[in-house]
Protein backbone atom coordinates (compact mmCIF):
# COMPACT_ATOMS: atom_id res chain seq x y z
CA UNK A 1 0.00 0.00 0.00
CA UNK A 2 1.18 3.30 -1.18
CA UNK A 3 0.28 6.49 1.54
CA UNK A 4 -1.89 9.08 0.08
CA UNK A 5 0.16 12.46 -0.97
CA UNK A 6 -0.74 15.29 1.39
CA UNK A 7 -2.86 18.52 -0.01
CA UNK A 8 -1.18 21.76 -0.11
CA UNK A 9 -2.90 24.95 0.56
CA UNK A 10 -2.63 27.58 -2.07
CA UNK A 11 -4.58 30.26 -0.06
CA UNK A 12 -1.09 31.88 1.73
CA UNK A 13 0.29 32.00 -1.99
CA UNK A 14 -3.20 33.65 -2.98
CA UNK A 15 -2.86 36.56 -0.05
CA UNK A 16 0.77 37.06 -0.51
CA UNK A 17 0.27 37.95 -4.66
CA UNK A 18 -2.89 40.08 -3.49
CA UNK A 19 -0.37 41.93 -1.50
CA UNK A 20 2.15 42.47 -3.58
CA UNK A 21 -0.18 43.92 -6.06
CA UNK A 22 -1.44 46.91 -3.72
CA UNK A 23 1.77 47.56 -2.32
CA UNK A 24 2.44 50.02 -5.41
CA UNK A 25 -1.17 51.85 -4.00
CA UNK A 26 -0.07 52.66 -0.54
CA UNK A 27 2.34 55.48 -1.88
CA UNK A 28 -0.46 57.39 -3.22
CA UNK A 29 -2.96 57.12 0.37
CA UNK A 30 -1.95 60.17 1.65
CA UNK A 31 -3.90 61.77 -1.15
CA UNK A 32 -6.67 60.32 -0.58
CA UNK A 33 -9.79 63.07 1.40
CA UNK A 34 -10.09 62.45 5.01
CA UNK A 35 -13.62 61.96 6.23
CA UNK A 36 -14.74 63.38 10.34
CA UNK A 37 -15.49 60.69 12.28
CA UNK A 38 -19.01 60.76 14.03
CA UNK A 39 -17.95 59.67 17.64
CA UNK A 40 -20.97 61.24 18.71
CA UNK A 41 -23.84 61.75 16.81
CA UNK A 42 -26.63 64.56 18.51
CA UNK A 43 -29.70 62.67 18.64
CA UNK A 44 -31.04 65.14 20.58
CA UNK A 45 -32.15 66.67 17.84
CA UNK A 46 -35.58 68.56 17.52
CA UNK A 47 -35.76 67.36 13.63
CA UNK A 48 -35.09 63.90 14.37
CA UNK A 49 -36.29 61.71 16.54
CA UNK A 50 -38.24 64.84 19.12
CA UNK A 51 -41.30 64.56 16.36
CA UNK A 52 -44.91 65.28 18.25
CA UNK A 53 -46.59 65.07 15.02
CA UNK A 54 -46.90 61.31 15.14
CA UNK A 55 -48.00 61.09 18.79
CA UNK A 56 -50.64 63.76 17.58
CA UNK A 57 -51.28 61.27 14.72
CA UNK A 58 -51.81 58.24 16.85
CA UNK A 59 -54.88 60.36 18.90
CA UNK A 60 -56.67 60.87 15.84
CA UNK A 61 -56.58 57.45 15.19
CA UNK A 62 -58.09 56.97 18.31
CA UNK A 63 -54.55 54.82 19.64
CA UNK A 64 -54.26 56.18 22.54
CA UNK A 65 -52.13 53.98 24.58
CA UNK A 66 -49.38 54.01 21.84
CA UNK A 67 -50.24 57.89 21.73
CA UNK A 68 -49.15 58.16 25.77
CA UNK A 69 -45.82 56.48 25.32
CA UNK A 70 -44.99 58.11 22.02
CA UNK A 71 -45.44 61.37 24.27
CA UNK A 72 -43.04 59.53 27.17
CA UNK A 73 -40.65 59.18 24.02
CA UNK A 74 -40.85 62.76 23.18
CA UNK A 75 -39.95 64.17 26.81
CA UNK A 76 -36.83 62.06 27.24
CA UNK A 77 -35.52 62.76 23.84
CA UNK A 78 -36.02 66.81 23.25
CA UNK A 79 -34.76 69.81 25.26
CA UNK A 80 -37.28 71.95 23.93
CA UNK A 81 -39.41 73.00 27.13
CA UNK A 82 -42.85 74.34 25.17
CA UNK A 83 -42.53 70.37 23.25
CA UNK A 84 -41.99 68.78 27.15
CA UNK A 85 -45.17 70.54 28.37
CA UNK A 86 -47.01 69.81 25.52
CA UNK A 87 -46.34 66.00 25.85
CA UNK A 88 -47.09 66.20 29.94
CA UNK A 89 -50.01 67.94 29.10
CA UNK A 90 -50.98 65.49 26.52
CA UNK A 91 -50.35 62.21 28.58
CA UNK A 92 -52.41 63.88 31.25
CA UNK A 93 -55.10 64.52 29.14
CA UNK A 94 -55.28 61.45 27.40
CA UNK A 95 -55.62 59.28 30.66
CA UNK A 96 -58.35 61.76 31.89
CA UNK A 97 -59.93 60.53 28.42
CA UNK A 98 -59.58 57.15 28.75
CA UNK A 99 -61.63 57.79 32.25
CA UNK A 100 -57.98 56.10 34.14
CA UNK A 101 -58.44 58.42 36.98
CA UNK A 102 -55.70 57.68 39.31
CA UNK A 103 -52.87 57.76 36.17
CA UNK A 104 -54.03 61.10 35.08
CA UNK A 105 -53.66 62.15 38.55
CA UNK A 106 -50.28 61.32 38.52
CA UNK A 107 -49.16 63.14 35.56
CA UNK A 108 -51.07 66.26 36.19
CA UNK A 109 -49.01 66.18 39.75
CA UNK A 110 -45.89 65.17 37.52
CA UNK A 111 -46.88 68.05 34.77
CA UNK A 112 -47.12 70.92 37.97
CA UNK A 113 -43.94 69.54 39.85
CA UNK A 114 -41.77 69.42 36.61
CA UNK A 115 -43.11 73.25 35.36
CA UNK A 116 -44.28 75.00 38.41
CA UNK A 117 -44.91 78.18 37.45
CA UNK A 118 -46.87 76.76 33.78
CA UNK A 119 -49.59 78.84 32.28
CA UNK A 120 -52.10 76.89 32.59
CA UNK A 121 -51.69 75.67 36.60
CA UNK A 122 -55.30 76.72 37.58
CA UNK A 123 -56.77 74.62 35.18
CA UNK A 124 -54.21 71.88 36.51
CA UNK A 125 -55.04 72.44 39.69
CA UNK A 126 -58.67 72.44 39.00
CA UNK A 127 -58.35 68.51 37.20
CA UNK A 128 -55.93 67.74 40.30
CA UNK A 129 -58.85 68.42 42.51
CA UNK A 130 -61.65 66.60 40.57
CA UNK A 131 -59.48 63.70 39.95
CA UNK A 132 -58.29 63.52 43.56
CA UNK A 133 -62.15 63.37 44.51
CA UNK A 134 -62.58 60.39 42.23
CA UNK A 135 -60.11 58.72 43.46
CA UNK A 136 -60.95 59.11 47.24
CA UNK A 137 -58.41 61.10 48.10
CA UNK A 138 -60.27 64.40 49.65
CA UNK A 139 -56.64 65.36 51.35
CA UNK A 140 -55.11 66.15 48.28
CA UNK A 141 -58.51 67.92 46.53
CA UNK A 142 -58.48 69.97 50.00
CA UNK A 143 -54.88 70.69 49.33
CA UNK A 144 -55.79 72.05 45.89
CA UNK A 145 -58.64 73.93 46.40
CA UNK A 146 -56.43 76.01 48.99
CA UNK A 147 -53.67 76.68 46.60
CA UNK A 148 -56.73 78.20 43.74
CA UNK A 149 -57.94 80.18 46.67
CA UNK A 150 -54.58 81.77 47.19
CA UNK A 151 -54.25 82.46 43.40
CA UNK A 152 -57.71 83.81 43.11
CA UNK A 153 -55.97 87.14 44.46
CA UNK A 154 -54.11 87.98 41.71
CA UNK A 155 -55.61 85.78 38.96
CA UNK A 156 -59.52 86.07 37.94
CA UNK A 157 -59.27 82.50 35.69
CA UNK A 158 -57.94 81.12 39.17
CA UNK A 159 -61.58 82.39 40.68
CA UNK A 160 -63.40 80.95 37.72
CA UNK A 161 -61.02 77.10 38.65
CA UNK A 162 -61.93 77.78 42.52
CA UNK A 163 -65.76 77.86 42.16
CA UNK A 164 -65.77 75.25 39.24
CA UNK A 165 -63.92 72.81 41.90
CA UNK A 166 -66.04 73.70 44.71
CA UNK A 167 -69.40 72.97 42.69
CA UNK A 168 -68.13 69.74 41.83
CA UNK A 169 -67.27 68.97 45.75
CA UNK A 170 -70.11 69.76 47.03
CA UNK A 171 -72.25 68.46 44.25
CA UNK A 172 -70.05 65.19 44.51
CA UNK A 173 -70.67 65.06 48.66
CA UNK A 174 -74.56 65.51 48.23
CA UNK A 175 -75.05 62.37 45.70
CA UNK A 176 -73.15 60.37 48.86
CA UNK A 177 -76.10 61.96 51.17
CA UNK A 178 -73.54 63.61 53.62
CA UNK A 179 -75.13 66.25 55.76
CA UNK A 180 -71.86 68.42 56.26
CA UNK A 181 -70.39 70.36 53.51
CA UNK A 182 -66.57 71.34 53.12
CA UNK A 183 -65.74 75.01 53.85
CA UNK A 184 -66.64 77.22 50.33
CA UNK A 185 -65.13 80.86 49.11
CA UNK A 186 -66.96 81.56 45.71
CA UNK A 187 -70.56 82.78 45.65
CA UNK A 188 -71.75 79.61 43.41
CA UNK A 189 -70.12 77.56 45.98
CA UNK A 190 -71.59 79.08 48.79
CA UNK A 191 -75.48 79.34 47.52
CA UNK A 192 -75.16 75.81 46.65
CA UNK A 193 -74.39 74.88 49.66
CA UNK A 194 -76.78 76.96 51.45
CA UNK A 195 -79.47 75.18 49.05
CA UNK A 196 -78.02 71.51 50.04
CA UNK A 197 -78.25 72.63 53.94
CA UNK A 198 -82.04 73.05 53.38
CA UNK A 199 -82.36 69.50 52.11
CA UNK A 200 -80.46 67.30 54.84
CA UNK A 201 -80.78 63.61 54.83
CA UNK A 202 -79.87 61.57 57.75
CA UNK A 203 -79.99 64.53 60.26
CA UNK A 204 -83.66 65.41 58.60
CA UNK A 205 -86.61 65.70 61.27
CA UNK A 206 -88.31 63.25 59.66
CA UNK A 207 -85.88 60.50 60.32
CA UNK A 208 -85.84 61.38 64.31
CA UNK A 209 -90.03 61.16 63.96
CA UNK A 210 -90.12 58.12 62.18
CA UNK A 211 -87.48 56.33 64.67
CA UNK A 212 -89.34 57.80 67.90
CA UNK A 213 -93.16 56.91 66.73
CA UNK A 214 -92.00 53.47 65.95
CA UNK A 215 -91.19 52.99 69.73
CA UNK A 216 -94.79 51.91 69.46
CA UNK A 217 -94.72 48.94 66.33
CA UNK A 218 -95.40 50.22 63.19
CA UNK A 219 -96.49 54.17 63.56
CA UNK A 220 -93.24 55.33 62.39
CA UNK A 221 -94.06 53.69 58.87
CA UNK A 222 -97.41 54.99 59.26
CA UNK A 223 -95.88 58.18 59.76
CA UNK A 224 -94.24 58.16 56.58
CA UNK A 225 -96.91 56.86 54.52
CA UNK A 226 -96.39 52.93 54.15
CA UNK A 227 -99.61 51.55 55.50
CA UNK A 228 -99.19 48.38 54.19
CA UNK A 229 -95.56 47.83 55.83
CA UNK A 230 -96.99 49.40 59.20
CA UNK A 231 -99.72 46.85 59.57
CA UNK A 232 -97.27 44.25 58.79
CA UNK A 233 -94.88 45.37 61.27
CA UNK A 234 -97.65 45.91 63.56
CA UNK A 235 -98.83 42.13 63.67
CA UNK A 236 -95.43 40.55 63.46
CA UNK A 237 -94.42 42.07 66.99
CA UNK A 238 -97.52 41.15 68.23
CA UNK A 239 -97.37 37.76 67.17
CA UNK A 240 -93.86 37.44 68.55
CA UNK A 241 -94.69 39.44 72.06
CA UNK A 242 -97.80 37.04 72.18
CA UNK A 243 -95.51 33.99 71.89
CA UNK A 244 -93.28 34.97 74.59
CA UNK A 245 -95.85 36.33 77.19
CA UNK A 246 -97.60 32.57 76.29
CA UNK A 247 -94.53 30.59 76.69
CA UNK A 248 -93.09 32.54 80.01
CA UNK A 249 -96.77 31.57 81.32
CA UNK A 250 -95.93 28.20 81.04
CA UNK A 251 -92.44 28.22 81.86
CA UNK A 252 -91.39 26.95 78.16
CA UNK A 253 -88.52 29.10 79.21
CA UNK A 254 -86.02 27.57 76.17
CA UNK A 255 -89.11 29.09 74.01
CA UNK A 256 -89.46 32.34 76.06
CA UNK A 257 -85.75 32.89 75.35
CA UNK A 258 -86.07 31.95 71.41
CA UNK A 259 -89.23 33.76 71.13
CA UNK A 260 -88.10 37.09 73.34
CA UNK A 261 -85.07 37.18 70.81
CA UNK A 262 -86.86 37.25 67.83
CA UNK A 263 -89.04 39.73 69.33
CA UNK A 264 -86.34 41.91 70.55
CA UNK A 265 -84.56 41.36 66.87
CA UNK A 266 -88.05 42.31 64.87
CA UNK A 267 -89.00 45.23 67.60
CA UNK A 268 -85.39 47.06 67.07
CA UNK A 269 -84.83 45.83 63.33
CA UNK A 270 -88.28 47.81 62.64
CA UNK A 271 -87.04 51.14 64.29
CA UNK A 272 -83.63 50.93 62.29
CA UNK A 273 -85.83 50.16 59.05
CA UNK A 274 -87.88 53.21 59.88
CA UNK A 275 -85.23 55.38 59.84
CA UNK A 276 -83.74 54.52 56.99
CA UNK A 277 -86.69 55.04 54.76
CA UNK A 278 -87.29 58.46 56.38
CA UNK A 279 -83.51 58.98 54.95
CA UNK A 280 -84.73 57.17 51.93
CA UNK A 281 -87.52 59.76 51.33
CA UNK A 282 -85.39 63.15 52.29
CA UNK A 283 -82.41 61.88 49.63
CA UNK A 284 -84.57 61.86 47.03
CA UNK A 285 -86.44 65.11 47.75
CA UNK A 286 -82.92 66.65 48.12
CA UNK A 287 -82.20 64.95 43.94
CA UNK A 288 -85.47 66.21 43.07
CA UNK A 289 -84.89 69.60 43.89
CA UNK A 290 -80.89 69.46 42.87
CA UNK A 291 -82.35 68.78 39.39
CA UNK A 292 -83.80 71.86 39.09
CA UNK A 293 -80.53 73.85 39.89
CA UNK A 294 -78.99 73.84 36.89
CA UNK A 295 -76.96 77.14 37.02
CA UNK A 296 -75.49 75.81 39.56
CA UNK A 297 -73.93 72.56 38.03
CA UNK A 298 -70.19 71.94 37.49
CA UNK A 299 -68.85 71.38 34.13
CA UNK A 300 -68.27 67.53 34.69
CA UNK A 301 -71.09 66.10 35.66
CA UNK A 302 -70.69 63.22 33.14
CA UNK A 303 -68.32 62.02 36.11
CA UNK A 304 -71.41 61.54 38.20
CA UNK A 305 -73.35 58.90 36.53
CA UNK A 306 -71.24 56.04 37.57
CA UNK A 307 -71.25 57.25 41.72
CA UNK A 308 -71.63 55.27 44.48
CA UNK A 309 -75.03 55.71 45.75
CA UNK A 310 -76.01 55.62 49.67
CA UNK A 311 -76.58 52.22 50.83
CA UNK A 312 -80.57 52.92 51.65
CA UNK A 313 -80.77 53.04 48.10
CA UNK A 314 -80.70 49.58 47.87
CA UNK A 315 -84.04 49.78 50.06
CA UNK A 316 -86.54 51.09 48.00
CA UNK A 317 -88.05 48.83 45.90
CA UNK A 318 -89.44 46.57 48.73
CA UNK A 319 -91.72 49.71 49.97
CA UNK A 320 -95.10 50.13 48.32
CA UNK A 321 -96.57 53.62 49.24
CA UNK A 322 -100.81 53.42 49.19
Amino acid sequence: MHPKPQHVSLQPMKKLIVALLLLPHLAWAENLPSLTAVDNPKWQGESTIADDKFPEFLETQEDYTSAILEWRRVIYTTQNKHTQKRALASIARLYNKMNRHQKALTAYENYLATFPQVTGKNHILEQIHRLSILTGDHDKAEMARNQLFKLTESSENASEKLEQAELYMLWHQALLGADTFAETHSPKGQRLKEKLQAFPVNSHPSVQTATLLSLIPGLGYLYLGYINWAILVFLVNVSFFYALTYAMKHKHWGYGFAFGSFAAFVYVGSMFYASTVAAESAYLNRLSAMEQWHNLQPLHMDDFENISMPSFQLNLAPHSKL
